[in-house]
């Protein structure tokens, strides 16, 4: 109980928050990183379907990422190089996340 009077209790517990933000923004990187990846797959092979379990990995990565890279997509409009449209909501939404993740978490 003498931890308690010298207040060690609650800088364990924000050490256990950091901890577990910290993990959790990496596992959602890597679920972003994955994203990136699935749509260029995607891309450059038109009439691939996923099957199996990975479809399942498919479906769990993208309703994973959807809600952030739709709420990224309202407020940063795609760039239009001639016919071409560059998404880069993903691409601030992964650099947020990284910021908060590397530089915020360890110190909560």
């Amino acid at each position: 109980m003498d931890f308690l009077a010298r207040g060690v209790a609650p800088l364990v517990a924000t050490t256990v928050f950091g901890r577990l933000l910290f993990w959790v923004g990496w596992v959602f990187l890597l679920m972003l990183l994955a994203r990136v990846v699935l749509s260029y797959v995607f891309l450059f092979a038109r009439g691939y379907t996923p099957t199996g379990p990975m479809l399942l990995i498919v479906e769990s990565v993208y309703t994973a990422t959807d809600p952030a890279v739709k709420l990224f997509r309202r407020f940063i409009p795609p760039l239009r190089l001639g016919s071409v449209q560059l998404d880069l909501s993903l691409m601030v939404l992964m650099l947020v996340l990284s910021i908060l993740t590397f530089s915020v978490a360890p110190y909560l």
